[in-house]
């Protein structure tokens, strides 16, 4: 919260802790549930101080300020799990960043500073989310599912492009501009 570096990790036992880079702990929040993300640090609030978020193994999206205390609407509770990494981003350029959760039953959510969801969202794939979705430049999402497709959605919740691949995407997904023509790639990797 005053500018300093800070390390922040999840452990199986359910503990969020902040520490400074000597080793303080700043603070230490017990979800009550394992935790077996990594968690991410964003603006949700707007007012240029991270957040810490991460998502419980009894499926409830937790967001706490600086200080280890529960942002308003928060925890989140979903009738799913999840199986890939969180996400975050100023999706509809508010000032404040938005949560992108993919899910086992295969909706994917974005899910606002005060824990609703975005208009657009939940967004049915069809099938349980298995890559974890990254934001390109232009705030669209990219992210995959079990059953060997990759989607490019907009952030209004709108399927701009999806393709299906005859084997399973087996690695996360990376975005770079790699033939240097200014247009953002997607790559990954697909079994066989």
């Amino acid at each position: 919260g005053n500018g300093e570096s800070v390390i922040v990790l999840n452990n199986r036992a359910g503990h969020i802790i902040a520490v400074d880079l000597l080793g303080e702990v700043i603070f230490e929040y017990d979800t009550g549930s394992q935790l077996i993300i990594t968690p991410i640090l964003t603006d949700l609030t707007g007012d240029g101080k991270l957040e810490v978020v991460t998502f419980t193994v009894d499926r409830r999206l937790i967001a706490l300020d600086a200080t280890g205390t529960p942002l308003g609407g928060f925890p989140v509770e979903f009738t799913a799990n999840l199986l890939v990494e969180l996400a975050a981003a100023d999706l509809n350029d508010s000032g404040h960043s938005e949560i992108i959760v993919g899910l086992v039953s295969g909706w994917l959510d974005a899910i606002d500073h005060n824990g609703d969801s975005l208009e657009g969202f939940p967004l049915y794939l069809g099938s349980p989310v298995s890559l974890s979705p990254i934001i390109l430049d232009d705030r669209h999402i990219v992210t995959g599912t079990q059953d060997n497709r990759l989607f490019v959605i907009s952030p209004e919740g709108e399927i701009v492009m999806e393709r299906q691949f005859q084997n399973r995407i087996i690695s996360e997904a990376i975005a770079a501009d790699f033939s240097s023509n200014e247009i953002l790639d997607i790559a990954f990797v697909t079994a066989n």
